[in-house]
């Protein structure tokens, strides 16, 4: 292990926080830096790593960074980066907003980027 890898895990481990689990899944992104889930599982060597992607998530340990392609698959997958910032990314609490809703607020945006437009004169 690299000595950074080996400070990322005292780091890590110090913080008491996290389960085993989601520890050595972290260490993981700690040396990795960039995974997507099935390469995260098949580096742990289990099925159920990609399992603490969402609780690390989270908690801000880790964030998506966007989508690659599978190469197994020929399927989008989510590429998941270690943040470093020990949780200082925490998800925001809130309500989650209805179908509904999140329609309303696109043909509002919608509508606003028409007026600019026109306003434009495009």
């Amino acid at each position: 292990m690299r000595i950074t890898s080996i400070q990322t895990f005292n780091e890590i481990a110090n913080d008491g926080t996290l389960s085993k689990e989601q520890r050595e899944v972290l260490v993981l992104f700690a040396e990795h830096k960039r995974l997507t889930g099935r390469q995260l599982d098949k580096i742990y060597g289990h099925n159920d790593g990609h399992k603490r992607v969402s609780e690390l998530a989270r908690s801000g340990h880790i964030v998506n960074v966007g989508m690659v392609k599978d190469k197994e698959t020929g399927r989008l997958a989510g590429l998941w980066e270690y943040t470093g910032q020990q949780g200082l990314l925490p998800m925001l609490k809130g309500k989650r907003k209805s179908r509904a809703q999140l329609e309303a607020e696109v043909l509002a945006l919608t509508a606003e980027v028409e007026r600019s437009r026109a306003l434009a004169g495009e």
